[in-house]
């Protein structure tokens, strides 16, 4: 980079290809606003960027979650009359997949197809994944056997994607079927593979082929993972072994392979079983107490303490990075009290909760309208130096504004202002998609008129914002006017709108 910067100070002139690998090296390193700027800099230089300088963008946008800016970058390659090629529709592809839009992805398909570009291996793959994920199983099958007619053979990444969306749905058989047929064609499963048909097996309670599948895996060279052994411990979960699920996570342990945070909502889920199992044995004596009574004690008193207790007996050493994972696999089971006695818990020992933990907390706490302590918890934060993620803004704000508590909602909307957000960021997380979509509209422009006071204007993409708040009110002649009257710098568009808003909204 520093030689680049050079040759556009004293020279040589920076050509096409020069550009082309500055950009990519950027893109790589996750670098996007400076991939923007190289480019700005190379049409600032005659040098026009081509199929290679748009494909690198897109492919680095797609990476980077950025999939607006991906498909802005893909229209205006279009528009300058240059030729997408199979890397950049495949990277697209993929990321309208991962995003959950299925439709865009097979409409982007269709038009590649069309436009002379032939799909790959890895474009059905995405495509494929990503109708597995959907459950469009039957489109999924569909393309894999389109595939095959167009001479592009599925290969482990295919299989496994169908696998795994079988299992997910309840056809474990169907899944197991489909490892035959992929092994007949010389590929061989994977640990994915098999995690995917454990997973399955033990959602169906087929305990015994789980176990003599698990068995199998060391003869296969495969060394299980934390996903194969949360997997059987689930599995054991639910049909009430907690006995053997516990026995597992200590060979896990045993084994060298540390657990997730999905190991620790399931041994959460164990625990809580075991509870129930004990409040059952009790309430069948004479003169117990109330069953609910005595669960609703255990649960919230002891669960924490017998938890960590299980893990200091299995040999588990209580850091930073397990009390993290604990905390996040409560707040996935919505067990906010005990998350919130965890941190406790970890302050008593001396230990300090870092960041995560705390944003997983004030977002579960927020979810269940548990304000006093979300609040509480990002007073800590703040005067710990602890940024709060502005998923976790909006959470807390949107709670607050959910229990009548505006005023405390909008002064923490304030400090967050301060944190020098990305405007169109704190639009769509907070005011659009946090007060619009769980039915703040009066609050919208209040919270608006805060930014603009702050000198905090967004400039969002409105016709993206027109579609989303129509869907929402119905009235989008009212949504322009709102949009003309607060930011101005968008009414061009909002004129241009205004007719087609006023059809719509008749």
């Amino acid at each position: 980079m520093v030689l680049f910067h050079r040759m556009l100070t004293v020279g040589p002139s920076a050509n096409q290809v020069t550009y082309n690998t500055v950009v990519k090296g950027y893109c790589n390193l996750g670098n996007l606003n400076n991939a923007l700027r190289v480019v700005d800099l190379m049409k600032e230089h005659g040098c026009k960027p081509d199929e290679w300088t748009y494909s690198e963008l897109i492919c680095g946008f797609c990476k980077g979650g950025k999939l607006e800016l991906a498909s802005k970058t893909f229209e205006e390659m279009v528009l300058h009359g240059l030729n997408p090629n199979e890397v950049t529709y495949t990277a697209i592809i993929d990321g309208y997949c991962k995003d959950g839009k299925i439709d865009i992805a097979l409409s982007l398909l269709e038009k590649m197809d069309r436009s002379g570009c032939k799909p790959n291996v890895q474009t059905y793959n995405a495509i494929i994944n990503g109708l597995s994920k959907q459950n469009q199983l039957a489109e999924a099958q569909r393309l894999s056997r389109e595939m095959v007619h167009e001479k592009l053979f599925p290969n482990i990444v295919t299989y496994t994607a169908l696998i795994d969306g079988l299992c997910k749905n309840g056809a474990t058989s169907l899944a197991l079927k489909i490892m035959e047929e992929m092994k007949e064609r010389g590929c061989s499963p994977n640990l994915h593979t098999y995690s995917a048909l454990l997973c399955g097996l033990c959602q169906e309670g087929n305990i015994e082929e789980a176990e003599k599948m698990f068995a199998s895996l060391g003869e296969k060279g495969l060394v299980p993972d934390h996903v194969t052994y949360t997997s059987m411990i689930d599995g054991y979960a639910m049909i009430g072994r907690v006995d053997l699920a516990l026995e597992f996570f200590r060979q896990m342990i045993g084994s060298g392979c540390k657990p997730n945070y999905q190991t620790y909502g399931v041994l959460v889920k164990c625990l809580l079983m075991e509870h129930q199992i004990m409040d059952q044995k009790l309430a069948a004596l004479p003169n117990s107490v109330s069953s609910f009574s005595y669960s609703e004690k255990v649960i919230n008193n002891e669960l924490v303490s017998n938890l960590l207790a299980k893990l200091e007996e299995f040999g588990v050493e209580l850091t930073i990075d397990v009390y993290r994972m604990i905390a996040s696999g409560l707040c996935r089971e919505g067990r906010w009290f005990e998350a919130y006695q965890l941190v406790s818990s970890m302050i008593d020992q001396k230990l300090s909760p870092d960041g995560e933990i705390y944003n997983s907390l004030l977002q579960v706490l927020a979810s269940n309208l548990e304000v006093d302590l979300a609040s509480e918890i990002f007073d800590k934060m703040t005067a710990q130096g602890f940024e709060l993620h502005l998923t976790g803004y909006k959470a807390l704000i949107c709670a607050l504004c959910k229990v009548g508590r505006t005023s405390k909602a909008q002064s923490i909307f304030r400090n967050m202002l301060a944190q020098l957000w990305n405007p169109d960021e704190i639009a769509w997380t907070i005011l659009i998609d946090g007060l619009m979509r769980g039915g703040h509209q009066d609050l919208y422009m209040t919270f608006l008129h805060i930014m603009e006071t702050n000198d905090c204007k967004p400039k969002v993409n409105f016709c993206c914002l027109f579609n989303f708040l129509t869907c929402i009110s119905g009235d989008g002649v009212n949504c322009c006017q709102v949009g003309a009257k607060h930011m101005k710098s968008s009414c061009v568009i909002l004129i241009r709108m205004f007719p087609f808003c006023h059809s719509r909204s008749l």
